[in-house]
């Protein structure tokens, strides 16, 4: 803990009033959503600065549901989002799981006295607990004193975090002030560890006099490691990227000299505490593996829908995934260099796209689309064209046209005359022939035949043009393969729906109880226009955080509402964090069968991740 004068816990008195001399009053009931921060003296230069932060969930009055902790913050770190903004306060208290969090900050005053002197001395941690214990017991609500003196627990905040470097601070209109940080982590949070991406506080409560509660995860790891965090104000304990870091040589330099701390820094917040590489050796991000705890589960979910992926890697037609909320673009980037994935990203937020590319490593290609704009929009404009072009039954074109008010034009231009949507229907028609032609010619390159004579077998190889029609051996079959790629990506242009939709996107709303998704992405309009924009055996995969059993269930219900099969893998069943599967039709998915996309999704993940998959909800009849 930080540094203080001596003080005689004997000589504290708890205060019987704050300036305006309401204290007692008015802290005797949970008033829900109240944030408020009071000061007081411990000594001629040590104060105490205490926010109380009440539960957005009124308890009902009865003492069993009504629960009151008090977290210290931790010497040196007061400055940092988790303690000193808002939303990391709101943060902590739905961690904590209360109806009302005391946090204590120590002040000293930065005025100095020429002619008083007084040493400082250290003060462990119960002895401060039992000088500040009269002042919590002071801001307790009234009904816990129904028993006699409540016993209130000091919490523990763990991070794993041993020390951090900030790499740039940037602001968004959006979004707020976000940061970009590298850190030292404890083994505790390595790799291989079944933890949550949110840093927390356990919410058990002992009777201890001066028990304190502290959250340890546990791994096998020995030694700590670098990683990059990307983290938002608005919501500083919910980390929105995290990866991992690797030496690398710096462009035109060779790596030589002894490690040695940076001179001539412009920014000592910035390199205070951070080991300093060789000369000629940078940190970069290392794309070869998911760190960030949610991200391998979403891998895993791929299994589910693994004969669809079968039939792309067969037939060389890349299957599309639509990613929501990009963060660092971790998973996009890491789904890109193993996966034969055409991908597009959008975040509403440019600023974070930025980031992204500069501290991330995303890179943009002829696979890998990044986009600025908003999300649910995008899904709806993709299932307005599905809908234009005929792809959609009609049952759910009229349902997704009442949770639209009916009005398409936002999205797309539909057909105004009966050649034009003479022209859709035969566009249609030709995307079916073509990927049953497709289909015919994996079969045939499963019997043994090479791609280039399967495409000449087929019907589809008879409507290629060549301009030398005495091409032979590998100039021929370098032509045929760049003609399939040409009618590939046509064939994708042409129906506009995706394989996999992910959406990874916090709520800006620290004091709720569901801090991902936004609720908007589970309303009635979007679920169906996911469900419209997917294949017709596609997925919705959503990485979900609530802090009660309620908010979560309320998720796998509007999911199984829209869906036919709702499957989770649960990453900390304390703050309900897990990321669900919502798929369009019952998974095909068979742990007996050979699976080319099985084995990929085997080659980069932990295979336990796979056996975590649990069916949560099963529609037997669709209610869309």
């Amino acid at each position: 803990m930080s540094e203080s004068n001596r003080t005689d816990s004997r000589d504290f008195k708890p205060p019987e009033g704050d300036r305006e001399g309401q204290l007692t009053n008015e802290f005797e009931e949970i008033k829900a959503g109240r944030r408020t921060s009071l000061e007081f003296p411990l000594s001629n230069s040590v104060s105490v600065t205490a926010v109380v932060l009440d539960s957005t969930r009124a308890a009902s009055g009865q003492t069993t549901d009504c629960r009151c902790a008090a977290l210290i913050v931790p010497r040196q770190r007061e400055k940092e989002w988790v303690y000193s903004t808002e939303g990391g306060q709101w943060q902590l208290l739905v961690s904590a799981g209360v109806s009302r969090l005391i946090i204590l900050f120590r002040r000293r005053d930065s005025v100095k006295q020429a002619k008083q002197y007084q040493r400082r001395v250290n003060i462990s941690d119960e002895a401060l607990e039992t000088i500040l214990r009269p002042l919590v017991l002071a801001l307790t609500p009234k009904i816990l004193f129904c028993g006699g003196i409540p016993k209130i627990p000091f919490l523990n905040y763990s991070d794993s975090v041993i020390q951090r470097v900030e790499k740039e601070v940037a602001y968004s209109s959006l979004t707020g002030f976000m940061m970009v940080e590298d850190v030292e982590l404890k083994p505790e949070l390595e790799e291989g560890s079944r933890s949550s991406c949110v840093s927390r506080i356990s919410s058990q409560f002992p009777g201890g006099e001066h028990e304190s509660i502290e959250l340890v995860t546990s791994s096998s790891k020995s030694s700590s490691t670098w990683k990059r965090r990307l983290i938002f104000q608005r919501m500083p304990n919910l980390i929105q990227t995290e990866a991992a870091l690797m030496i690398h040589p710096q462009p035109g330099s060779k790596p030589c000299g002894r490690e040695r701390k940076a001179e001539g820094s412009s920014s000592k917040r910035k390199e205070k505490g951070f080991p300093q590489t060789r000369q000629g050796l940078e940190r970069v991000v290392d794309h070869s593996r998911l760190v960030h705890k949610y991200l391998p589960p979403i891998v895993a979910g791929f299994v589910l829908i693994s004969p669809v992926l079968d039939s792309s890697i067969r037939s060389r037609q890349k299957a599309k995934v639509f990613c929501i909320g990009v963060g660092g673009g971790a998973l996009p980037t890491f789904l890109h260099h193993q996966f034969d994935f055409h991908i597009k990203v959008i975040d509403v937020d440019g600023v974070v796209l930025d980031l992204a590319r500069r501290h991330f490593g995303l890179k943009e290609g002829s696979s890998l689309e990044v986009t600025a704009g908003d999300g649910l929009d995008a899904v709806a404009e993709i299932a307005a064209i599905a809908i234009s072009a005929g792809l959609v039954h009609e049952d759910l074109v009229t349902n997704w046209k009442r949770s639209s008010n009916g009005d398409l034009k936002p999205y797309v231009k539909l057909p105004t005359s009966t050649s034009q949507a003479a022209d859709v229907e035969d566009t249609v028609k030709t995307l079916e022939e073509n990927l049953s032609s497709g289909e015919n010619l994996s079969s045939r390159v499963e019997a043994g035949k090479s791609v280039c004579d399967g495409l000449m077998d087929s019907e589809l190889g008879g409507e290629l043009k060549f301009t030398d029609e005495n091409a032979q051996g590998a100039a021929r079959g370098s032509k045929l393969d760049s003609e399939f790629q040409s009618i590939q990506v046509e064939q994708r242009d042409m129906d506009p729906r995706y394989e996999i939709i992910i959406v990874d996107v916090d709520a800006s709303d620290a004091r709720s109880e569901l801090s991902a998704p936004p609720v908007a992405f589970l309303g009635r309009k979007f679920l169906l226009s996911a469900l419209i924009a997917l294949k017709e055996h596609g997925m919705l995969v959503m990485n979900v955080i609530s802090s009660g059993a309620e908010a979560y269930e309320e998720v796998i219900e509007a999911l199984g509402a829209i869906f036919e099969e709702v499957y989770e893998i649960m990453l900390d069943d304390e703050i309900y964090h897990s990321v669900v599967f919502a798929l369009v039709k019952p998974s095909a998915y068979n742990r007996s069968l050979a699976s080319p996309a099985v084995e990929l999704v085997r080659s980069v993940i932990d295979n336990e991740l796979i056996h975590w998959i649990r069916k949560v909800k099963f529609k037997h009849a669709s209610s869309t």
